[in-house]
């Protein structure tokens, strides 16, 4: 790991790498309404553009994680490069919308496989220097995914398509971001049973909750429901016979890490839930993709204060006990939407609110997963982190969708109010459950800085 420089320097260029994967969400959004349009679909149908990519990127910042750990930063990154700049050329090509989500599951694997090497190369700073890297890493996502409506906006002025193109930036700032970092050799290999069974059982889940706007019939619906449980059952079969796969025991087997992944993915849910509601609530005012863009444009100003204020907090106090306050922050941000998205002040409050609960996030559970792993693990868990983080992402949406295309935006809001209220208990009891930990096995620092 670089010494060189300061946390800020090496936290922006990790954060410049990390938007490109932040912005193949928020841009996408604002041209969804206009995206429907050419593609003669309707806009419900579209929210499978957002959560088709962030599936894809859940599941492959899982395997990702493993790669890191088996083969280095290098490597997987380069791959994940290679994968972002192909999806992106089919998405934007695409003449139909199954096309179009084909060509987002390849850019979000490819994304999936960024996010996580900027994470494993953002931990391993030194402790007391990690909350500065995290911190302005996570405030350059914030301005960038923030001003991603804009410029989504502006690049639906000229094609709704183009929207769909900024993660292929990340070709131009790989390089500059593996400077210094130490190249690993080959050592093992990844678990594609097990790998294969969780992207089963998470993506027949999403599908599921999308079964009315795909407009899946019964039969494929039963079907569905049925692969995601035998698939689950038996990956935890194979997770339980094969201790080292691709859960690892020394972390599915530790109850503190679902309790964090899981706080972190409520609030996902809410961000990506809102991300799509957004849009069609300003659209509704009769905004257009770019007036739009502008209007939450203030949003990523209030996010970019959210993560740097965070990144200073974590070295202060528990992350834990922040993740609490950030995850009714998203609560109340839905409630908000819910009940004032039929004015654009409204909505622009909601989305403020959320957007600033997504950037402290980040930091708040990232910081409270490093605190709890060995560098020899560090890949994997951060992986599985992101995993349940996009998988609640990509429910969210999905959900979000799904209540739309049954009811109206502002209801699916109203009823995902009750995800991220979950997510303070979970982080509640993640933080007792460290606690405990620390009691009983004896990991001292590492529970203690979590919890």
């Amino acid at each position: 790991m670089t010494t060189a420089g300061n946390g800020q320097q090496q936290g922006l260029i990790l954060g410049l790498l990390m938007a490109t994967t932040a912005l193949g969400i928020s841009a996408p959004a604002v041209a969804l309404p206009a995206l429907a349009g050419v593609l003669d679909r309707p806009v419900a149908a579209l929210a499978w553009v957002l959560a088709a990519y962030a599936l894809a990127l859940a599941l492959a910042t899982a395997v990702a994680g493993r790669l890191v750990d088996l083969y280095g930063a290098h490597r997987t990154l380069w791959f994940g490069v290679a994968a972002a700049v192909l999806g992106t050329t089919i998405s934007v090509a695409a003449p139909t919308l199954s096309t179009v989500v084909a060509g987002r599951l390849i850019q979000g694997a490819g994304a999936g496989a960024i996010a996580v090497v900027v994470l494993t190369v953002a931990t391993l700073r030194p402790a007391d220097s990690r909350g500065a890297v995290l911190g302005t890493m996570t405030a350059t996502v914030a301005v960038l995914s923030g001003a991603g409506p804009l410029l989504g906006g502006a690049l639906a002025v000229w094609s709704p398509r183009a929207a769909l193109a900024l993660p292929a930036l990340a070709l131009l700032v790989a390089g500059p971001a593996l400077r210094g970092v130490p190249r690993v050799a080959g050592r093992g290999r990844v678990d594609l049973i097990g790998a294969g069974l969780l992207a089963i059982t998470v993506g027949s889940l999403t599908l599921l909750v999308q079964a009315r706007t795909t407009e899946l019939s019964p039969v494929m619906a039963a079907a569905t429901a049925a692969a995601s449980l035998l698939a689950g059952a038996a990956l935890v079969r194979h997770t339980r016979r094969h201790r080292d796969g691709f859960l690892p025991h020394e972390v599915v087997g530790r109850p503190v890490f679902g309790l964090v992944a899981g706080s972190g993915a409520t609030v996902m849910a809410a961000y990506l839930a809102t991300l799509f509601a957004a849009p069609v609530l300003l659209a509704a005012q009769g905004l257009g993709p770019f007036a739009t863009g502008a209007v939450l444009l203030p949003a990523a100003v209030v996010g970019a204060a959210s993560s740097r204020l965070m990144g200073r907090l974590v070295q202060r106090m528990p992350p834990l006990t922040a993740q609490m306050g950030i995850a009714a922050l998203a609560a109340s941000g839905l409630l908000t939407g819910a009940l004032a998205g039929a004015s654009i002040v409204g909505v622009v409050l909601a989305a403020a609110m959320v957007l600033a609960a997504f950037a402290g996030g980040q930091v708040a559970v990232v910081s409270a997963m490093s605190a709890l792993t060995t560098e020899a693990t560090r890949g994997i868990a951060l992986g599985l982190q992101n995993l349940a983080l996009l998988t609640g992402g990509a429910l969210g949406t999905a959900a979000a969708g799904a209540l739309t295309d049954l009811a109206t935006t502002q209801l699916a809001l109203a009823v995902l109010v009750p995800v991220p209220l979950v997510g303070v208990l979970l982080a509640r009891t993640a933080s007792a459950q460290a606690d405990t930990d620390r009691t009983a096995d004896g990991v001292g620092q590492r529970g203690s800085a979590a919890s």
